[in-house]
């Protein structure tokens, strides 16, 4: 949790979500997804380099209730696209799909 600096992050719903991608499917995800999103549907504009930093979470932590909202949604979206993907690219990694997939959307707001 310290390691990733997730514990800077005031949201505990955000806090979980990108936890939840540090495990499964990794750090450098949590954070570019996160930075995506945000640059989406905020004015903010992060560099999207995949580093959990000190701008991406001032950002994070200064989200609008219906910023925040948004920016999970497609936090959780990036993760749907990659776990298919994956499932994809890796046949006999199909079988957990609809698991991940469910991971993903528990995220959703």
């Amino acid at each position: 949790y310290d390691r990733y600096r997730t514990g800077e992050i005031d949201n505990d719903d955000m806090a979980e979500h990108l936890f939840d991608i540090n495990t499964n499917p990794g750090p450098d995800r949590s954070a570019r997804w996160a930075q995506e999103a945000m640059n989406e549907v905020t004015d903010h504009k992060l560099e999207v380099d995949g580093v959990m930093g000190s701008k991406t979470i001032r950002a994070l932590n200064g989200l609008s209730p219906d910023e925040r909202k948004a920016v999970m949604n497609g936090i959780a979206g990036r993760r749907e696209v990659f776990y298919k993907k994956q499932a994809t690219l890796n046949p006999k990694q199909a079988k957990y799909l609809d698991g991940w997939i469910d991971r993903a959307r528990s995220f959703q707001r």
